[in-house]
């Protein structure tokens, strides 16, 4: 009987020494944790007052102007594409983004960027040559509807650049529609007669 007590005593001593080492090993990692959050609160400090300094502001305001001035680099061979591959909505829709963009670009009234834009003369260079594109894009569209077999997708496309790059209104631009099938069926009927 005293040699079980003396077992349940020893059993019961090893369970709490057992528990005090767990404790410190949870205190251990609550400590690391801890630690972990402050130094990640320390860096989030830093970078809000790095976001918020004059300079870097500066900075991603000219990598926004850039990236921009880009794109409208890069707006000529888009649309050749387009036009190449008779996507004439593709074509449309790069023609008006890139007007839209060149036109917040110019309206910016943040000095810097105007400085920038002034001592840039390829942007207006660059705009110049897109700004010949909707006339481009609506013979080719327009030639395009004359063709026979052309998808319903195909006549679509080129009938809203028709309506986008024209400002006409629908109705006109359904008689063209019409005067290009006449003239698509007036090819096929002179195919067959010969």
């Amino acid at each position: 009987m005293i040699g079980n007590r003396y077992r349940d005593i020893i059993d019961a001593s090893d369970s709490i020494l057992d528990m005090k080492r767990d404790a410190e090993g949870l205190r251990l990692k609550l400590d690391n944790i801890s630690k972990t959050c402050r130094n990640l609160k320390n860096v989030v400090d830093k970078r809000e007052l790095t976001a918020n300094h004059p300079d870097s502001q500066l900075n991603r305001k000219l990598y926004s102007f850039a990236k921009k001035i880009k794109k409208l680099v890069d707006t000529p061979e888009e649309i050749w594409y387009a036009l190449e591959t008779h996507n004439y909505l593709k074509a449309t829709i790069n023609y008006l983004i890139a007007k839209k963009r060149f036109s917040k670009l110019e309206k910016d009234n943040d000095h810097q960027s105007q400085k920038i834009l002034k001592s840039i003369s390829l942007l207006k260079r660059q705009w110049e040559k897109i700004e010949q594109f909707p006339k481009k894009i609506l013979s080719s569209s327009q030639a395009r509807l004359e063709i026979p077999g052309l998808t319903s997708k195909e006549y679509c496309g080129c009938l809203v650049a028709q309506v986008f790059l024209a400002n006409r209104r629908p109705v006109q631009i359904f008689m063209d529609f019409l005067s290009g099938r006449k003239k698509a069926f007036s090819t096929i009927l002179s195919q067959t007669d010969d």
